[in-house]
């Protein structure tokens, strides 16, 4: 069936992913079922959810438009590099999905204790995301910067050396910068946890600013090697803008705690 059998592939493979969810929350977590008097659409939770959601959607599409206009400039630059850049971005697929995951844990830890008043054990989520997004991201950086042109013979034929050589030329550049998510990732997921949506879209602005400026001007004058810096300099961008962020909200935080408990 060709692309179309792709599509409907994708499209039954999340529809039984979703079921399953719901039969396995049904039968194992009782909290999760609703009543009728439940069942109706509430216009608070539904304003708070928008509130929350439509940030974190829009971070993603403009995320999504940094990358475009990324893969757009590495067009430009000749079929070896589109081919490198093709494999890079595969093997990146596979690296970003434990970072997937460990953000939704830290987003829902920080929102659970957020939820019932404990800040201290928001600040031991921190602490405890960044361990182990720490331990995660030096393995991660380590074996790519070493051997990510050895991944790369899963999409590259072994004949095509030079395609090789520049995928293993990016990693070796951008390995030792996967450090720099430890403090993106975390802080941004415990905001987010936090309910500051809005503060979170800041930091992937930064992260698109970064790879328009890039794509735009410093890839058409230094090439490929601009390309191989392009996430690190996003990637710095963002951890700045959510390290500055982070102590301001928490400050806010525990002055309105403060101010409550006076009441």
């Amino acid at each position: 069936m060709g692309v179309k059998g792709a599509a409907y592939a994708t499209v039954a493979a999340q529809a039984f992913s979703g079921i399953l969810c719901v039969i396995y929350m049904k039968k194992r977590y009782e909290i999760l079922s609703s009543e009728s008097r439940e069942q109706w659409l509430n216009r608070q939770d539904v304003q708070e959810l928008l509130v929350t959601g439509l940030p974190m959607g829009l971070q993603s599409s403009i995320t999504a438009i940094g990358s475009v206009m990324l893969q757009s400039a590495v067009n430009m630059l000749g079929i070896v590099y589109v081919s490198a850049y093709t494999a890079v971005s595969k093997i990146k697929q596979f690296t970003i999905n434990p970072y997937i995951a460990l953000d939704t844990a830290v987003t829902t830890f920080t929102s659970q204790n957020y939820g019932a008043g404990k800040l201290d054990r928001v600040s031991r989520g921190l602490k405890a995301g960044m361990a182990v997004f720490a331990v995660y991201s030096v393995v991660i950086g380590v074996f790519l910067t070493f051997a990510g042109d050895k991944i790369a013979l899963i999409f590259v034929d072994a004949s095509e050396t030079e395609v090789i050589g520049y995928v293993q030329m990016f990693f070796r550049y951008c390995g030792m910068f996967y450090l720099v998510v430890i403090v993106l990732d975390t802080l941004r997921s415990v905001i987010q946890g936090l309910g500051y949506s809005i503060a979170s879209m800041a930091a992937g602005i930064c992260e698109f600013v970064c790879r328009a400026v890039m794509s735009l001007w410093l890839i058409p004058l230094y090439s490929y090697t601009a390309v191989c810096f392009t996430d690190a300099s996003a990637w710095i961008a963002a951890a700045l803008c959510v390290s500055i962020m982070y102590p301001f909200i928490m400050r806010k935080i525990r002055k309105q705690q403060t101010e409550a408990g006076q009441h």
